[in-house]
C-alpha cells in the first residue's frame, strides 16, 4: 500500500491496512464459515503458494455459480497482475 501511495502521490496512513477483527454486519446474511478468515483478521498478510488458504476453494468444485464467476474473472486478475508494482 505505501508503494501504490506513493506511485500514485497519495498520502499513506499506516492504518489503510489494519481493521479490527469481528462480524461485517452486511455480511452477517452470509454463511459464517465462509467468512471466518475475514472475520478474524487485522489486516494483510501475505500468503505463499504452499499454505492451505492459498487453494481453490470447495466451493469452485461444488457451485456452478462460483466456478463461472471465478472462470471469467482470472483474465482480468491474470491482467491486473502483469502491471503490479513492484518494489
Amino acid at each position: 500500500m505505501r508503494l501504490y501511495c506513493e506511485k500514485t502521490n497519495l498520502p499513506y496512513d499506516e492504518n489503510m491496512t489494519k481493521l479490527k477483527p469481528g462480524v461485517i454486519p452486511d455480511w452477517e446474511h452470509c454463511h459464517a464459515v465462509l467468512h471466518t478468515t475475514v472475520f478474524e483478521s487485522s489486516g494483510f498478510t501475505r500468503k505463499e503458494k504452499g499454505d492451505e488458504e492459498c487453494l481453490i476453494s470447495d466451493l469452485y468444485y461444488q457451485n456452478d455459480v462460483v466456478r463461472k464467476v471465478i472462470d471469467e474473472s482470472i483474465p482480468y486478475y491474470s491482467a491486473l497482475y502483469e502491471r503490479r508494482l513492484r518494489c
